[in-house]
């Protein structure tokens, strides 16, 4: 009975910590939405002199990897979604 209760909290705990995990990623994704609508507003021609600063499309392009980063975080977390809300959490 007491080891039940101990493995019911555990995959709770699991199950809690899964979910934060997934908002986390929304929480970026909304982010990203919004440094996609500030690139779209830079002018490359405004740069002030004496600063090297990326082109609008430089990063257009590393919003894109970082797109397609957490596009791959979230299928992996998805493939490994039943270990991830079945078992402890340890960072090693």
């Amino acid at each position: 009975m007491a080891i039940q209760i101990i493995e019911d909290y555990k995959t709770k705990k699991a199950l809690e910590r899964y979910g934060h995990f997934i908002g986390a990623m929304d929480t970026l994704e909304e982010g990203l939405i919004e440094a996609g609508k500030l690139i779209e507003r830079v002018d490359d021609a405004k740069a002030g002199a004496g600063f090297s600063l990326p082109t609008r499309d430089e990063l257009a392009a590393q919003l894109k990897k970082v797109y397609e980063q957490v596009g791959t975080l979230r299928a992996r977390a998805k493939k490994h979604e039943a270990d991830l809300i079945s078992r402890e959490w340890a960072v090693k």
